[in-house]
């Protein structure tokens, strides 16, 4: 372990192996890990660590504050500082791509999420969140979930990415599944397919839904009927491929949340993995 972490940059000392687990949900993505303690940079760290890979798999807050020096100002700052520190807790940014940036406490401190993706293109449920400190960029938290093997075989999609959008567009324009009334100026930002996990009478189980996430304008409905000024919001839903059942939908009026396209451009945020990987 002190091999491992080391060579990815992690000065490790004083590691101290713990109890070997499954970690994961449900168990069919559940995955082998160790729990470990090590100092770094003075401070006691204790996390789980992935066997397979060596990724950290801490839970939120089990990391205490890292040294950084820069601080962030807006969420293209937040982004870098983040895959330097995705890097060395040990996610492949090459199989990886950023999805969501957010701000909190007036760009106090910020939260950066990296979701796997399948060499096909199919998000999973796997990922590596970090918080960081606005005034340093210092590392506050990590919380991870360890990823499947690049061959995961998936079936064939029978909806296709244009109905999908077209189906969130419709429930939305209903008012059915938000708060919200009326979509103008959407604008699509990502559509993709990935892995779901849902329950199904009681057992856990995972498919396909195609991913499709939206910037609107729309106007806010309040329970007793009244509507509010119309507002800029993040649309993110999901439709299974096969049948195009809308499966989930949020709507997120919240100005402090950013798609990572928003904030690189789609040919960026790839280029800029790659160059890091």
């Amino acid at each position: 372990v002190e091999a491992v972490l080391r060579g990815r940059g992690i000065p490790a000392t004083e590691v101290q192996l713990g109890t070997r687990a499954m970690s994961g949900w449900p168990p069919a993505y559940s995955f082998d890990t160790v729990g470990v303690a090590f100092t770094w940079d003075a401070v006691r760290v204790r996390s789980r660590i992935e066997l397979s890979s060596g990724l950290l798999t801490a839970y939120m807050g089990a990391v205490p504050r890292l040294a950084g020096d820069i601080a962030i100002e807006d969420a293209t700052t937040a982004a870098r500082v983040a895959d330097e520190w995705f890097a060395l807790v040990g996610v492949p940014l090459a199989r990886s791509r950023l999805d969501f940036i957010s701000s909190v406490r007036d760009k106090a401190e910020w939260h950066v999420l990296r979701e796997q993706v399948l060499p096909n293109g199919v998000a999973t449920p796997a990922y590596c969140s970090v918080g960081l400190d606005g005034h340093t960029g210092a590392l506050t938290s990590v919380a991870a979930a360890p990823w499947l093997a690049d061959d995961t075989r998936l079936p064939t999609a029978r909806i296709s990415a244009e109905a999908a959008v077209d189906r969130v567009l419709a429930e939305y324009g209903a008012g059915a599944r938000s708060n919200y009334r009326g979509v103008s100026k959407a604008r699509l930002l990502r559509v993709q397919r990935g892995i779901q996990l849902i329950h199904d009478d009681g057992a856990e189980k995972a498919i396909i839904a195609w991913e499709v996430e939206l910037r609107a304008e729309a106007v806010p409905v309040y329970f007793d009927g009244l509507e509010g000024a119309p507002t800029t919001i993040l649309v993110d839903a999901s439709v299974d491929e096969q049948s195009g059942e809308l499966l989930s939908y949020h709507a997120v009026g919240i100005d402090t949340l950013w798609l990572a396209e928003e904030v690189l451009g789609a040919d960026e945020e790839g280029a800029a993995a790659a160059a890091a990987e």
